[in-house]
């Protein structure tokens, strides 16, 4: 297999190949979403989607880097708990989404209902997409990491944009073709 040098990383003397296989992709991707797309600075609101999983806790560490406030959804009571405890994020800063019951539920979706962010690290669809467009401070940045929208060709409603928010989808494997020198850094 080929790959391009600037793709390549040295792995630490003391990690296992297959402890250290993902890393890459994950912070890569959050790094894109968050520093690249989101352009996010210290003290701004962040909403990293999906926060327990590989891409969410590189977000976490990313957002933490750079000094914003964190904001989580999980899919479980357990995953928050784990949030709490690991991870040190407040419980007024971790909203349960079960995205699972969303498909049953004609209830509209809300999370963090008192707050608005800067930036969002979407790994979310539908009606949660629609949620997370929706909680864009004024010049609000939306990264969307999950891409089924996209995919599926649906449509954003235009009112949040009034606000010069902007929304960006991203595909780390169409960026490598088209720009590897971003993906290198």
């Amino acid at each position: 297999m080929r790959s391009p040098a600037g793709f390549a990383q040295k792995m630490s003397a003391n990690h296992a190949f297959h402890q250290t296989a993902s890393l890459p992709i994950v912070f890569a991707t959050a790094i894109y979403g968050l520093r690249y797309l989101g352009n996010l600075v210290r003290n701004e609101k962040v909403l990293i989607q999906s926060a327990t999983g590989g891409l969410g806790l590189a977000a976490i560490q990313i957002a933490r880097d750079a000094g914003a406030e964190i904001f989580a959804t999980v899919g479980s009571a357990a995953k928050k708990k784990y949030l709490i405890e690991n991870q040190n994020i407040p419980e007024t800063h971790i909203a349960v989404v079960a995205s699972r019951d969303l498909d049953r539920s004609v209830e509209p979706i809300t999370f963090f209902p008192e707050i608005t962010f800067d930036v969002v690290l979407n790994t979310g669809s539908g009606r949660i997409l629609e949620e997370s467009l929706r909680k864009l401070n004024a010049g609000g940045r939306l990264a969307d990491v999950g891409r089924v929208d996209v995919q599926n060709h649906g449509v954003l409603h235009m009112a949040t944009f009034q606000k010069n928010a902007s929304f960006a989808s991203f595909d780390l494997n169409v960026l490598m073709d088209y720009n590897p020198d971003v993906c290198s850094r």
